[in-house]
């Protein structure tokens, strides 16, 4: 276990940013996740990383299926739908290309769908 220290929350899109000190982390090395939300185009495979169904840890294999959907409760926010078997408790996690670089983070999902929302 390592100390964390809140930083932000967004309860909208269920999401929070933590800081820790870097030198407390001793049985697994870190790797710095580049941004790269212009790879978020629609048939780019992915992989979602999270807690899905309160896993403790899983990868979800999906396709980006849109790029183009707006919310109408969020008008500051900007959607990606994906086809995924995913069923929640990845949300504030990475979706990440294939090259290992973030183009979305995982908000809301809906299981009985298999759509998720980034």
């Amino acid at each position: 276990e390592i100390d964390l220290v809140p930083i932000y929350r967004d309860p909208v899109h269920d999401f929070g940013l933590f800081r820790f000190n870097p030198k407390d982390v001793h049985s697994t090395p870190l790797e710095e996740i580049t941004l790269e939300p212009e790879g978020a185009v629609r048939g780019t495979k992915v992989v979602i990383i999270g807690n899905n169904g309160g896993e403790n840890i899983s990868y979800v294999e999906s396709i980006i299926a849109s790029v183009d959907r707006f919310s109408d409760h969020d008008p500051n926010s900007f959607y990606i739908t994906c086809s995924d078997t995913s069923v929640g408790g990845s949300s504030g996690g990475p979706l990440l290309n294939v090259d290992g670089r973030a183009v979305a983070m995982i908000s809301a999902g809906y299981d009985y769908m298999n759509l998720g929302y980034n």
